[in-house]
């Protein structure tokens, strides 16, 4: 029988193991683009500077989807995983703080 100590340690085990494998996941996955292409879409670029601010990303990806068909690819792969993945580092003012 699991008691309120074991689960606390459980718990924080699971959010450390998570909070990892994010950061994991964001530094390889960085590497799918360099922030100073100017070929990018603005989202993008945003999305990929180490000082990234979510709300500044997500209006730039809101925009660009208005006027731009959405076409599927890396980037817009990449940003779904983002979003998600950073929602924990996330500051009130949206700039997000990795972990180091």
């Amino acid at each position: 029988m699991l008691t309120k100590k074991h689960f606390f340690i459980l718990t924080l085990l699971f959010f450390f193991h998570n909070s990892i494998q994010a950061q994991k996941t964001i530094n390889r996955e960085s590497n799918y683009a360099n922030s100073n292409d100017s070929e990018l879409p603005l989202w993008v670029r945003e999305m990929y500077k180490p000082n990234a601010n979510l709300f500044l990303v997500k209006a730039l990806y809101e925009s660009y989807f208005k006027t731009n068909p959405f076409l599927k690819n890396k980037h817009t792969q990449f940003y779904k995983r983002w979003v998600h993945s950073i929602q924990n580092m996330v500051h009130e003012n949206g700039v997000v703080q990795y972990h180091n």
